[in-house]
């Protein structure tokens, strides 16, 4: 098993998947504005949601969001093929639409 970590923290990559997700998506058009918090509502600093000025989906998070794929099919188990495929498919989508610079 193959387990990849922050270099400093030495966080495993597949537990920040929660926080990177908000990132690797675009931005519906209707959306523009980011949530509203209303006062019994708590802001987390810890996993900050995109601002409104963001461009989302942000390449280098599509990029590590497949890279936590790759970590967690080489831990093994029934859904190795699926999370390898959504890898590849990630990798693809960034050669093509996101970050043009990988096309071959």
């Amino acid at each position: 098993m193959c387990v990849r970590f922050l270099k400093k923290t030495q966080t495993p990559f597949s537990t920040l998947e929660q926080f990177i997700l908000p990132y690797t998506t675009p931005r519906s058009a209707t959306d523009h504005t980011s949530p509203q918090l209303s006062e019994t509502d708590a802001l987390d600093l810890e996993n900050p949601l995109p601002s409104k000025e963001a461009q989302l989906p942000v390449p280098l998070a599509i990029e590590f969001l497949a890279d936590i794929h790759i970590e967690k099919a080489s831990a093994g188990g029934s859904d190795q093929e699926q999370l390898i495929s959504q890898a590849i498919e990630l990798f693809g989508s960034l050669a093509v639409n996101h970050d043009t610079i990988r096309k071959r």
